[in-house]
């Protein structure tokens, strides 16, 4: 989120300043092509590309605030407090005032708490659907019911046996807390991890969570966390006469990595995306342009903070980070905003195998053509 920008200096030899004199910051592009002819000569104005103004074109800096709480949150304090009061009572123990702009980012676990959702298991009562599927794919069926209910399955992997592949017990070793038994828990492995569409995005086992849980107990996920971040932020700013932004976030692993990663699930008082789609990049190109997923790249800064097991910290406030206020009336609202259309993910799955397919099958005719390939190889 730091905006920055590289200038280039005038004949007198200092960065930073246009040569007509007026204080103007030049864009990147405009200093790479002086450089290029002849390091710091003195820049033009290249008519395609955009000035930046001194205050946009500094380097910006943001401040993350972990909101720590005394103890453990249980589902008792959701009878006689609130999620807005504990978190004013944490940011004044962290000595961080509110200011407008600001932003909080909190975890889902502890909005859930708050709403109830943190369930007995055995209070539970397994569907027979439920107990079958449960019992084939080895999975606790009071915690499947609840898989069930709260999103439609896009994909289960068969994560015990790649974590016990040479490769992958020597990586689980490597990330393992130093000292700590690696067998012990590699044996708490599942069998199989489900992954559910839901809030624009595919969490593992539905978003239901085990860890930080009282003892017997599971944590779902709220039901609308749109709504949650709307009703904190309202009870927030009665406490703090502050209007501040809210982002409720969960953990996930993105594809193709190793590890998890803090994203956004609901939001309320800002807009989620950058709207800079087909704009002009800095050599005057006209590019599919940018859509940064904001909120994401809140709650990924915020995660960092606020951690996964013993931090005790279930909320972080950022200072410092531009956005914009949240757009109102429009077709699509909430997650939706993010979310691909009903039906595409599916479409979108089906017609990437099928391009991969026929990019292989078109690869392997042409590998006989590649003795005569003619001109000098790539670097």
């Amino acid at each position: 989120m730091c905006v920055s920008a590289i200038s280039v200096a005038p004949s007198a030899g200092r960065p930073g300043r246009d040569p007509g004199g007026k204080g103007r910051l030049l864009s990147v592009s405009s200093t790479l092509r002086s450089l290029r002819r002849g390091g710091w000569a003195t820049a033009r104005r290249v008519e395609t590309l955009k000035e930046l103004q001194p205050e946009t074109a500094n380097p910006r800096m943001f401040h993350v605030y972990g909101l720590t709480v005394a103890r453990p949150l249980i589902p008792e304090d959701a009878q006689t407090t609130s999620l807005a009061a504990v978190l004013a009572d944490a940011m004044a123990r962290a000595h961080v005032t509110p200011e407008a702009g600001d932003i909080v980012a909190v975890s889902s676990k502890v909005v859930a708490l708050f709403e109830g959702r943190t369930v007995k298991l055995d209070d539970v009562r397994p569907s027979l659907r439920a107990r079958i599927l449960a019992k084939l794919f080895s999975k606790d069926p009071r915690k499947f019911e609840l898989m069930l209910q709260d999103g439609p399955t896009l994909a289960l992997i068969p994560l015990r046996y790649l974590s016990r592949r040479r490769a992958s017990v020597a990586i689980t070793e490597d990330l393992a807390a130093e000292g700590l038994p690696t067998r012990e828990g590699e044996g708490r492995i599942e069998r199989f991890e489900f992954y559910h569409a839901m809030h624009a995005t595919f969490l593992n086992e539905a978003g239901i969570d085990i860890m930080n849980s009282p003892d017997g107990y599971v944590t779902r996920l709220p039901v609308d966390p749109c709504a949650s971040a709307r009703g904190l932020r309202e009870d927030l700013e009665r406490l703090t006469g502050v209007n501040l932004p809210i982002i409720v976030t969960d953990t996930y692993s993105p594809v193709g990595r190793l590890g998890t990663l803090d994203l956004a699930i609901g939001y309320s008082g800002l807009d989620p995306v950058e709207r800079k789609l087909f704009v002009r990049d800095l050599f005057g190109d006209l590019r599919p342009g940018d859509a940064n997923l904001v909120v994401d790249s809140i709650a990924a800064m915020a995660g960092a903070i606020m951690g996964q097991t013993t931090e005790m910290t279930p909320a972080a406030l950022l200072r410092g980070i531009a956005h914009r206020p949240e757009r109102t009336g429009t077709a699509r609202s909430g997650m939706a905003q993010l979310a691909y259309p009903r039906g595409t993910a599916v479409l979108a799955v089906l017609l990437t195998a099928l391009s991969t397919l026929l990019y292989q099958m078109a690869y392997l005719l042409t590998w006989p053509l590649k003795r005569w390939s003619r001109g000098p190889r790539s670097p």
